[in-house]
């Protein structure tokens, strides 16, 4: 898919669809020279189109590039709310974090940790940060709740019955 890499969107449009038509649905495995994927280099570029074709052939929407940047945190860094939105609706972590890779020079109070939001939020993108961490929220309300029911359950499918019962 060297049209995804060259930005071109239309050719890499049709580039994917005729390799899935082919049955070439190992979406991750495709790599650019440089060690990202398809959807990473979509996510970075604002393709949205291709992004979305991806994530529905199943790519990775954590998938990262060789320096370990997520996919997010490249459209969080670009302020592109609409890949944001892809790439979590599709299971992205919302806590991705900054990585130590080349982009880090290109974005100004970028820190290496800093999550999605917290580089929206350094960049000035302050919609965006608030979306994110409207997000983050979500994925703590989520993980708690799962956390609570895993606890209330254990003792119930370990025989344990409640006291005075």
């Amino acid at each position: 898919m060297a049209s995804v890499e060259a930005g071109d969107e239309a050719g890499a449009l049709s580039d994917l669809r005729e390799m899935l038509s082919r049955g070439d649905t190992e979406v991750d495995a495709a790599r650019t020279r440089h060690g990202c994927s398809a959807l990473w280099i979509a996510a970075s570029s604002g393709l949205h189109r291709i992004a979305q074709e991806l994530l529905m052939a199943g790519a990775d929407p954590n998938a990262a590039s060789e320096d370990g940047e997520a996919a997010l945190v490249a459209a969080a860094g670009d302020g592109d709310e609409l890949m944001c939105q892809l790439l979590l609706e599709a299971g992205a972590d919302p806590f991705a974090a900054v990585a130590k890779g080349k982009r880090l020079m290109g974005w100004r109070n970028a820190r290496p940790g800093q999550t999605a939001r917290e580089l929206a939020e350094a960049i000035g993108f302050g919609g965006l940060a608030s979306y994110l961490a409207e997000w983050e929220r979500r994925h703590r309300a989520s993980a708690e709740r799962e956390a609570l029911e895993g606890f209330c359950e254990a003792p119930a499918a370990q025989g344990a019955r409640p006291r005075g019962i």
